[in-house]
């Protein structure tokens, strides 16, 4: 009895993690499809090197103190600490 309930768990346990990894390897196929500005140039046991070439937008134009800048825009992009000096 015991030895049936372990085999059965061990069965339950094998067939998790075989879900859990195509599960995962799906997950990685969307998202890798979604990134297109990104590419591996080079991956090996020592790491990884890739290459980021953004979509641009049209850039935004801002007018402070009677000086306009342009503010580069990026397909996905975020802005990060807007509530710092010296930024927008």
């Amino acid at each position: 009895m015991y030895l049936q309930l372990m085999i059965r768990y061990f069965i339950m346990f094998k067939q998790s993690i075989l879900f859990l990894f195509f599960f995962c390897a799906y997950l990685v196929a969307q998202n890798t499809s979604t990134y297109s500005d990104v590419r591996v140039i080079e991956s090996d046991e020592k790491g990884i090197t890739l290459e980021f070439r953004p979509h641009y937008l049209a850039n935004r134009l801002i007018t402070a103190e009677g000086k306009t800048f342009e503010i580069p825009q990026f397909t996905s992009g975020i802005m990060v600490g807007r509530n710092e000096p010296g930024r927008e």
